[in-house]
């Protein structure tokens, strides 16, 4: 499973897209398919990232439906509600915010596959500080991406700021073969 978090939107966005270059360790495959789905999300390509995503996504506690459509939310069944591929691309951009995708770029894939884990320097953004943690489970192929925001103090004596995460999980189920599983919400 990968797991991607990212944070903040913005300008730093609009800069050239992360180069993809050559991988000659056991991570390659991998780390190729990182920067491949990377690259899509960056580029708003939402056919290029549903290769990455088996439909119907069933996500635990329908949690993906909160991050789509937050007007839902008291709507939304207890019983698992399955999210279909038209609904991805009619959520697309709130599912990968901009904050995702600048803290996304950020994250050095290769680093990332050797060490296991991989955290972005901080980005501010419309009010907010966002960091991303990659963590790469090798053994059980499983990458989790969180994306961390944290409210900027509005006033130099605040005690205590806003948080929330939002943690997106995937499966590498072939060495090249990187599939989304759901994201998951904290705050």
């Amino acid at each position: 499973m990968v797991l991607l978090t990212g944070a903040c939107q913005g300008d730093a966005l609009r800069g050239p897209a992360p180069v993809v270059a050559a991988q000659t360790s056991d991570n390659g495959p991998a780390i190729a398919a990182f920067r491949s789905f990377r690259n899509a999300v960056y580029a708003h390509d939402a056919k290029a990232v549903k290769a990455f995503v088996d439909f119907p996504i069933r996500n635990e506690a329908n949690e993906i439906w909160l991050l789509a459509d937050t007007n839902s939310a008291a709507a939304l069944p207890d019983s698992l509600l399955p999210f279909q591929a038209p609904d991805f691309d009619r959520y697309f951009d709130r599912i990968f915010p901009d904050a995702f995708i600048a803290t996304l770029l950020k994250v050095k894939a290769a680093e990332l596959f050797r060490n296991g884990h991989y955290e972005t320097p901080p980005v501010d953004q419309d009010g907010q500080r966002c960091t991303m943690t990659a963590q790469w489970d090798r053994g059980g192929r499983r990458l989790t991406l969180t994306l961390l925001m944290t409210g900027l103090p509005p006033l130099e004596d605040a005690e205590s700021f806003p948080e929330s995460s939002i943690t997106y999980e995937f499966d590498l189920s072939a060495p090249d073969r990187l599939r989304f599983r759901q994201v998951r919400i904290a705050g």
